[in-house]
């Protein structure tokens, strides 16, 4: 998201203090991968707080992507930071994206709430510490924080339902207009469709449910190709889902994700839980980019599409144009910068809850 947010905002200079395992990208400001756990954690501790005040002598503002800062925000969910760029002037705004400020235990209260399934439906199998009084602690803190200090956040008040307090803005996902696929062709033969799910995190994204569906779909007789990616380089995703037909995305989420919009701009059929009737900062005209599809759903869904190919194009279609629309840099970026500018332009900071 640093790579793809900053050119929409001007003037702005990219920092980036650890590693994806999925991305190569290079930014303005970054610390190259060292082996060493401690020899990471002793340069974090140096090159960190040298680079906050270095970059807060000339910034007017910090746009944080993510729960992660300059110094260790372990230790107090940001507070020295933010307060420290806070009195100095300088202004604040803060984009949570996923487990960085969603509290499970109030994700549990929606679903029994609702009746809908979500990602915590699920979360205790990635790691029991997600059910524990301290995690629930953190993520208060981590929104009492953001709440205190920043001028504006980004979040997905459903999907991410959190401690948060403030009025928030939609999450800006934001996309290079070069990965938007420019042709259809990929549906020209599909005598034997592609079918990808490329999950991070299989617990959390029905991956065992879609294995099951195309288990069941093979031995009904369908016949499709079925690639799971996992563990693997963000440009290997893109280059499989530039030929790819159905793309089976996340099945307890409200949002379609990084890979829902990649799968979106590359002109695939995409199924996925997301639907703008629940997560309704997703833009108009969502429920019509893509199927709905529920963790029950999936195989029914996938064999009315394989039983209907001529279906695919006229699909695929309505999703690029809508992601194109509302997530591309060129027609959705200037939005983005403005909310930025105006934030910067404010003489005073929001009141606090």
């Amino acid at each position: 998201m640093i790579k793809y947010v900053a050119p929409a905002v001007d003037g702005s200079l990219t920092v980036s203090l650890a590693e994806h395992r999925f991305y190569d990208h290079h930014y303005d400001v970054e610390l190259r991968p060292v082996r060493s756990a401690r020899l990471r954690l002793l340069r974090r501790l140096i090159a960190g707080p040298w680079l906050l005040g270095r970059l807060a002598s000339r910034a007017r503002g910090f746009l944080y992507l993510g729960a992660t800062g300059f110094l260790l925000d372990t230790v107090d969910s940001r507070q020295t930071e933010f307060a420290f760029l806070s009195r100095r002037g300088i202004r604040i705004a803060c984009c949570f994206v996923g487990d960085d400020i969603r509290a499970p235990r109030l994700m549990h209260e929606m679903e029994r709430r609702t009746g809908r399934p979500n990602v915590s439906s699920r979360v205790s199998e990635l790691s029991p510490e997600f059910e524990t009084d301290r995690y629930d602690d953190l993520k208060r803190e981590v929104a009492r924080v953001a709440d205190e200090f920043s001028d504006l956040i980004f979040n997905s008040p459903t999907d991410q339902l959190s401690y948060l307090r403030r009025p928030t803005h939609r999450v800006p996902f934001l996309f290079p207009d070069v990965l938007f696929e420019s042709t259809t062709d990929k549906f020209s033969d599909v005598t034997r469709p592609l079918v990808v799910h490329a999950p991070t995190a299989p617990a959390i994204k029905g991956t065992d449910r879609v294995r099951a569906a195309v288990q069941q779909l093979r031995d009904e007789g369908y016949d499709f190709e079925y690639l799971q990616l996992e563990g693997v380089r963000n440009d290997e995703v893109l280059r499989t889902l530039r030929r790819a037909h159905i793309v089976l995305n996340q099945f307890y989420a409200s949002m379609p994700g990084q890979l829902g919009f990649e799968s979106l701009a590359s002109r695939c059929v995409l199924l996925q839980s997301a639907d703008e009737t629940v997560e309704r900062t997703l833009p108009a005209g969502a429920n019509e980019a893509w199927l709905v599809t529920g963790p029950e759903e999936i195989a029914d869904h996938l064999r009315g599409l394989l039983d209907e190919p001529s279906r695919w194009r006229d699909q695929a279609e309505r999703g690029w144009e809508w992601a194109w629309r509302h997530y591309s840099m060129s027609q959705a970026g200037p939005a983005l910068n403005a909310i930025l500018v105006a934030a910067l332009e404010t003489p005073s900071r929001p009141e606090r809850p």
